[in-house]
């Protein structure tokens, strides 16, 4: 019921999903918070702004999702109180929510990513390589980070950017993404660009490959 009215949009729909917000059950409120997401943020900001503080660790994560596209400093600074949230998942959440958002305080959380809780490690080492503050080797100590990359830059966009991208650095970061989630990815896209026109990607793509050949 709450999916098919976040999905109509009818008239009358948005009031019955914010009452669905107060329901007795977890499911249908954080079923709630996504329909309303889809809403502009101008409208129900300020209703999923309560949400932040359910009970429920699983409606507070989709709220800081939903309100990841609030894109104001206001919003940041919310959005950042919830890295102190009891819940790791609602933490690791609005980590990535921050990144989405574009706030200041991810680069910085990036460069002191060892004084960061260790739940965040991972998440800010993905957040650090998608950013291009960081790159592969340095996520040597946080396996974890693959999960929070793949969904930051899934492969196939990873291997689409490589191929498409007219933006250098996007080439770059795209196959920095795959050096780590794939090895067999990373190195085709190395044999292509090696002939790349840029000379960091280049250069990056050559030692890649000399790497895998003395592997």
């Amino acid at each position: 019921m709450v999916w098919l009215l976040g999905k109509t949009r009818r008239k009358g729909a948005m009031k019955l999903l914010l009452r669905y917000l107060a329901d007795d059950e977890a499911d249908v409120r954080a079923a709630a918070v996504g329909a309303l997401a889809k809403y502009r943020m101008g409208i129900v900001a300020r209703h999923l702004k309560d949400s932040l503080a359910d009970p429920n660790g699983r409606v507070r994560a989709a709220a800081v999702n939903a309100l990841s596209r609030a894109r104001t400093r206001e919003w940041e600074n919310v959005i950042e109180t919830m890295l102190a949230d009891p819940d790791s998942f609602v933490r690791q959440r609005a980590a990535i929510a921050l990144f989405r958002m574009g706030a200041k305080t991810v680069r910085r959380r990036i460069r002191s990513i060892g004084k960061e809780p260790e739940e965040l490690r991972p998440v800010w080492a993905a957040i650090g390589v998608v950013a291009g503050e960081l790159a592969p080797s340095d996520l040597t100590g946080y396996p974890a980070a693959a999960e929070f990359l793949q969904e930051l830059f899934p492969n196939e966009d990873a291997v689409a950017a490589i191929r498409d991208a007219r933006d250098p650095q996007r080439r770059l970061i795209a196959f920095r993404v795959l050096r780590v989630q794939s090895e067999e990815a990373a190195e085709r896209a190395a044999r292509v660009l090696v002939e790349d026109p840029d000379a960091v990607i280049r250069k990056e793509a050559s030692s890649a490959l000399a790497s895998a050949g003395s592997g």
